[in-house]
């Protein structure tokens, strides 16, 4: 009889029939596996807690005298880890507004960026190059957003207040990276800003008799 006295399950366990002295072995129930010298064991799987298993065997004696034999049970418990195995992944949008605008108008720059992989995206952030001739309300020429954690399906917006310097088009793309390497581009977004321009023309009769009316054509 093996008996696991502990309150665990123990695994891989085998019970072994050594130092067999003035005896052979025939037969057991169950059956247990047989190896060279007459070795003889047999393996449990597993043994539940507070549980015992029972094996009956069957030797006769080789001669006259004291016939002997001895037994050893050991186990082995598996001890098994798990490691999650993620990949973040990175969309970013950029969006300026309006598409067309004059000196005097506020471009309002908006950037979107998410993390549609699995796991956390960490410490991402957004950066956007401006192009010649745009600034930021505050005359920076470049933006730095810091989106910090980005869980898996979780997104951060940003608006950014801007202005060009004078008439044009001004394109550019965003870029998005975080501390574990996922990356993301934006399309590249236009704005077209047009400045007004006046003209004045006077036009009027090369001459004219005193005491009549002048016209004049602006």
């Amino acid at each position: 009889e093996v008996e696991n006295l502990t309150r665990g399950d123990l695994q891989n366990v085998s019970v072994n029939l050594e130092n067999m002295s003035n005896m052979r072995f025939v037969s057991a129930t169950p059956a247990p596996v047989e190896g060279p010298n007459g070795h003889v064991s047999w393996i449990l799987p597993e043994l539940p807690a507070k549980e015992m298993r029972t094996s009956r065997l069957r030797a006769v004696p080789t001669g006259t005298g004291t016939a002997s034999s001895c037994l050893t049970a050991s186990y082995a418990n598996m001890l098994c880890a798990s490691t999650s195995v993620v990949s973040p992944a990175l969309s970013l949008e950029k969006d300026a507004s309006p598409g067309a605008c004059t000196a005097c108008d506020e471009i309002s720059l908006t950037y979107v960026v998410r993390n549609s992989g699995t796991g956390t995206a960490q410490d991402v952030v957004v950066r956007d190059t401006l192009p010649a001739g745009m600034r930021t309300a505050d005359g920076r020429t470049s933006v730095e957003l810091k989106a910090g954690d980005l869980e898996s399906g979780k997104e951060r917006r940003f608006t950014v207040s801007a202005k060009a310097d004078r008439s044009g088009t001004y394109a550019s793309s965003a870029s998005a990276s975080s501390a574990s390497g996922a990356t993301a581009t934006s399309d590249v977004v236009e704005t077209v800003d047009r400045q007004p321009a006046l003209a004045i023309s006077c036009d009027a009769n090369n001459r004219v008799f005193v005491g009549r009316d002048q016209d004049y054509r602006l």
